[in-house]
């Protein structure tokens, strides 16, 4: 069932935040074009759908409901789409958001992934590309709406003087201090922690990640990001180090022990 922006009452509200068993997808573009072909990609997949136009109408809806995926479209990217990510991810959201941009907005899609954006894909988009990155981030959501969690999502990962936490998206130190992560940054830690001692290339990390392989500056932004948030909690230390023309490892100083909840 799909909710419109017109018919998006209070009554409706209640509906879409007892959705259990599919995704609420937010679909934020002015784009009439694109967002049909948005709309038309994901009916198939009978999630509840909600189109929005303003930021105005967003703040309203962010205020009483959190989507399962965010997806902004290319002419948002174009203007504020940038700012909203980062405020939303000051504000501690962890939900997706997939960005969608015009081949020539290559760079400004990648100013939204480092600003907290999970992925991104171009416009015209190839449909079928674009339901499995989307139906892929909000099932990780939404893992516990739909099938039993992982043994992998039910642990933690003690890293030198760390704890990570795969299924919150947590990263604490010692003394209590902790960053919220991004799903793409729960994956790469996640693949550097099971592949201790191996150096892992771009390509395998895009790939894996389900980031555009073509794209390695793409990883590049996200380790960046991930390592940023690492030296907030423990300044001392590295933990990731990259392999010239090879890819990313953890230092070999650096221990991950995984610790079943």
């Amino acid at each position: 069932m799909s909710y419109y922006k017109e018919d998006l009452n209070l009554t409706n509200i209640n509906s879409l935040s007892q959705q259990k068993s599919t995704f609420k997808a937010w679909i934020f573009g002015r784009d009439r074009e694109e967002r049909s072909q948005v709309i038309n990609a994901l009916k198939q997949e009978q999630w509840p759908l909600v189109t929005i136009q303003s930021l105005d109408y967003f703040e309203s809806l962010a205020s009483q409901l959190s989507p399962d995926i965010l997806i902004l479209c290319s002419d948002t990217m174009s203007t504020f789409g940038n700012q909203l990510i980062r405020e939303l991810r000051k504000k501690g959201t962890t939900f997706p958001i997939l960005c969608i941009g015009k081949i020539l907005q290559a760079e400004n899609c990648i100013i939204a992934l480092e600003e907290g954006a999970d992925d991104y894909l171009h416009s015209p988009l190839n449909t079928r590309e674009f339901v499995s990155r989307a139906r892929r981030a909000a099932k990780l959501t939404n893992r516990s709406h739909t099938t039993p969690a992982k043994t992998d999502n039910n642990a933690k990962y003690t890293i030198c003087n760390l704890q990570f936490y795969p299924e919150t998206k947590n990263l604490e130190s010692k003394s209590g201090q902790h960053v919220s992560l991004t799903k793409g940054e729960v994956n790469l830690l996640l693949l550097l922690c099971e592949n201790k001692g191996v150096t892992i290339s771009r390509q395998r990390l895009a790939s894996l990640t389900e980031t555009e392989s073509s794209n390695s500056r793409t990883i590049d932004v996200r380790i960046s990001k991930l390592k940023k948030k690492i030296t907030l909690l423990d300044p001392n230390e590295t933990y990731i180090t990259s392999k010239r023309h090879e890819g990313y490892h953890f230092t070999s100083d650096t221990q991950a022990i995984q610790e079943i909840k």
